[in-house]
């Protein structure tokens, strides 16, 4: 489910970025919500102490 979720994310910035113009209302909203998912994975990351490199 996750990753059909994620793919549908994927699928949204592919066509914003492909026709830029028609939809040019909502690129800041997506670079918003990029912001707040980069912290949000980042406070869990940090709460759960996970590796930066999972090698």
């Amino acid at each position: 489910m996750a990753a059909g979720a994620f793919g549908d994310v994927g699928l949204f910035f592919l066509i914003s970025a492909w026709k830029p113009e028609k939809y040019k209302n909502t690129i800041p909203l997506l670079g918003w919500l990029s912001l707040f998912e980069g912290c949000d994975l980042l406070y869990y990351g940090l709460l759960l102490d996970l590796d930066f490199f999972l090698l």
